[in-house]
């Protein structure tokens, strides 16, 4: 007969469960045992600085000999205590021992060139995420074959590893310890993408066409916003749905039987009005114009969709009062929400600051936007230096030193403006909300002074400045009288 363990309570959740540990203050489950040693302190009893699984008869935390607790928590490996994991060592023994068993060259040697990289994983200050990652099958199939020779450490050898699971996670974390040289990950991945959609093109003429299309148009701006340090992911995604349509222009007039070279006003004309997204090919053929690839046609303007009603100025003081004072919500969303909604930052510039951005000069915290840099309110400024000395995924090996304000997912960047963008929309943080705050910032102060301090254009803050015929006599007497006004 099969003996079933049976199901018992845990004295602490009351969950009913099978594993646990019988200890002085009864059956505890394997998750209370865990977050009990993950708590670490100076114990109340001892006074001796350790973890606290154990709780005393008021329910106070405190060690394991003051508990009476006899199982034992040191790492037979390195003799630190703490929370155990394969044969009774700690995470971050465990998860040395299975980077060495990734990393070997086939000799029973850790690879000499990857050394750097067991060295940064294996000290990262939270190693459980480690143990997640090495815990996956493909991860540990790549670090294999890398150790072995059997692809080669460079962006190329990585190219020829399957996409997904994790590929471009390991190929950060390889720039970032400094084993690949440092690339954009955005122009990587549309250069990849190029190459997949080049070899799609099964008409000759039409892949000769987008070929040239892409490398004088899109691959020479998308790598000069690379190295400006400007490159985002939806300039990827508008190159890529003007390099689509541009096929399904092609592909269009070849239906009428006319070449690109041979185009009338009549068929582009066709195009647009019959085509969906058809202004999306305005680019190419304004580029196919300037380079004889077609007849000077006239493009249909693209008009400018109207703009929803701003929201108004109680709503909007209503969620920057919210974000200064709602601890429930995440320190890093409430200082780039207000960012937004006080200096009517957009959303891909508030998540590509760098900590240098962040000045911190007799007590007042400025952050640098445009020329001069900015002097925040004071409970802003305090929000945004609680921010600095927290930032989340600073604990993981991908970002060890990162130098961006709002550290993302991917090692060595930045949260993405989609990602953020996402989040604060579920705080009332919206595009809307950051023109009603530049229309108000326009309003009160001169458009050069605003562009010089908040990074905007010249030309885009005269623009609205005309627009809302704004009166600066407010900020001419604020001037006066020695006021501050950003």
């Amino acid at each position: 007969m099969t003996y079933k363990r049976p199901v018992r309570a845990c004295a602490r959740c009351a969950k009913r469960v099978i594993t646990g540990w019988c200890w002085p203050d009864g059956f505890v489950c394997v998750s209370c045992v865990r977050h009990g040693v993950r708590r670490r302190g100076p114990c109340p009893s001892c006074g001796k600085e350790r973890p606290l699984p154990g709780r005393d008869g008021a329910g106070v935390a405190i060690c394991v000999d003051c508990a009476g607790i006899t199982t034992s928590f040191l790492c037979e490996t390195c003799g630190e205590e703490g929370e155990l994991w394969f044969k009774r060592t700690c995470l971050a023994c465990s998860l040395a021992r299975r980077l060495r068993e990734a990393l070997d060259d086939g000799t029973g040697q850790v690879a000499p060139f990857l050394e750097p990289l067991l060295a940064a994983l294996a000290s990262a200050p939270e190693p459980w995420s480690g143990l997640t990652w090495i815990g996956h099958a493909p991860v540990r199939a790549r670090l294999s074959a890398l150790a072995k020779g059997e692809t080669p450490l460079t962006h190329e050898g990585i190219d020829t590893m399957g996409a997904g699971q994790g590929r471009e996670h390991l190929r950060g974390l390889l720039m970032v310890h400094g084993l690949l040289p440092c690339r954009d990950h955005h122009l990587m991945a549309f250069e990849r993408w190029e190459r997949d959609r080049l070899a799609s093109i099964e008409v000759p003429s039409d892949r000769q066409v987008i070929r040239l299309y892409l490398a004088w148009r899109h691959h020479r701006d998308l790598a000069a916003r690379a190295e400006a340090g400007r490159l985002t992911a939806q300039a990827l995604t508008t190159a890529r749905s003007r390099v689509n349509t541009a096929l399904r222009l092609l592909a269009f007039l070849r239906e009428r039987d006319v070449g690109l070279e041979r185009c009338a006003q009549a068929d582009l004309d066709a195009w647009f009005a019959t085509a969906s997204n058809s202004l999306a090919a305005v680019d190419f053929v304004r580029w196919a114009i300037e380079h004889r690839r077609c007849p000077r046609l006239v493009l249909p303007s693209t008009l400018r969709r109207s703009a929803p009603p701003p929201p108004s100025s109680s709503e909007r003081s209503r969620i920057i009062a919210r974000l200064l004072s709602d601890e429930g919500v995440a320190l890093a969303e409430r200082v780039a929400g207000l960012l937004v909604l006080l200096l009517a930052q957009p959303v891909t510039r508030v998540c590509a600051l760098a900590t240098t951005d962040v000045l911190d000069r007799n007590g007042e915290v400025q952050l640098r936007l445009g020329g001069a840099p900015v002097t925040l309110p004071q409970p802003v400024g305090e929000l945004v230096r609680e921010h600095l000395g927290d930032r989340p995924h600073l604990r993981t090996a991908a970002h060890r030193a990162s130098p961006w304000l709002f550290p993302g997912n991917s090692p060595g960047q930045h949260l993405t403006a989609s990602q953020l963008a996402s989040r604060l929309r579920l705080l009332g943080v919206t595009v809307a909300t950051r023109k009603a705050a530049l229309h108000q910032l326009i309003g009160e102060v001169p458009a050069p002074v605003l562009a010089d301090a908040l990074g905007y254009h010249p030309t885009t803050a005269a623009r609205l400045s005309a627009e809302l015929a704004a009166d600066w006599s407010g900020y001419a007497a604020s001037r006066a009288a020695g006021h501050r006004t950003i």
